[in-house]
């Protein structure tokens, strides 16, 4: 690494381990639940900072959060959706 350069963590995303997941520091707000935004181009940074309490820099944490661990949270998805499912509420209401 070049002198003066260094790595800054991402300070907005906390794991709970005793959840298994990932969540915006100081909400409830999971990195899964946003991620499911990603699949729907009309959320745009700015509709969802409108409609949650949350900064486009949080957002855009959460994203890359997801990105990095994609595999862990497509499988968390899946497994709340499956498990939606078993109990008769629509996946899409989480969603």
């Amino acid at each position: 690494m070049s002198a003066g350069f260094r790595i800054i963590p991402i300070e907005y995303i906390v794991f709970e381990p005793q959840q298994e997941r990932a969540f915006v520091a100081g909400t409830r707000l999971s990195v899964a639940f946003l991620a499911t935004f990603l699949k729907d181009p009309t959320w745009t940074v700015d509709r969802i900072a409108a409609n949650y309490p949350l900064t486009p820099a949080q957002i855009h944490a959460a994203w890359s959060y997801y990105y990095y661990n994609r595999e862990d949270i497509e499988r968390e998805l899946r497994e709340e959706a499956e498990r939606r499912w078993h109990i008769g509420v629509d996946a899409s209401d989480y969603f």
